[in-house]
């Protein structure tokens, strides 16, 4: 068990990462060759590799929202091509395709608010008699074999 135990926090030293100290003067020797701080081959063994400061390893992304993959298939790729093709385009395809679905999801929305509204402006006419809505003409019209 103790060799387990000691495995174990030889592991842990090896592979923390040492924060940076708050409001910290930076060591003297570093990077100049004096045997201190990250010049000492001991000390880059205990500390991590000479060089990378623990914000290298947690860089920070672009943007805070999460981000969303996207296959680019065939059908995808050929819109892409499509859109560049009668815009002119020269966005990046990850710029395109975003842009592309915001667009898209408010022409959606307002088709949709449309339909909505024609509906109901059929509705309205029915309820007052306007429009004169024959059941059995329509039941008649979608028996019919359509002819080209």
């Amino acid at each position: 068990m103790r060799f387990v135990e000691a495995f174990a926090a030889d592991l842990t030293a090896r592979h923390r990462v040492r924060q940076p100290r708050r409001n910290a003067e930076p060591t003297p020797g570093d990077g100049d060759g004096d045997g201190h701080g990250a010049d000492n081959p001991r000390r880059a063994r205990e500390n991590g590799p000479v060089g990378v400061t623990p914000r290298s390893y947690t860089a920070a992304m672009p943007s805070k929202h999460p981000r969303i993959a996207v296959t680019a298939d065939d059908e995808l790729v050929h819109a892409i091509e499509r859109v560049r093709a009668a815009t002119g385009t020269h966005e990046p395809d990850a710029t395109l395709v975003r842009r592309l679905a915001v667009e898209g999801a408010e022409v959606e929305l307002a088709a949709g608010r449309e339909r909505r509204a024609a509906a109901e402006a059929l509705f309205a006419l029915m309820d007052d008699g306007r429009f004169a809505l024959d059941p059995s003409s329509i039941d008649e019209l979608n028996e019919q074999p359509l002819t080209r």
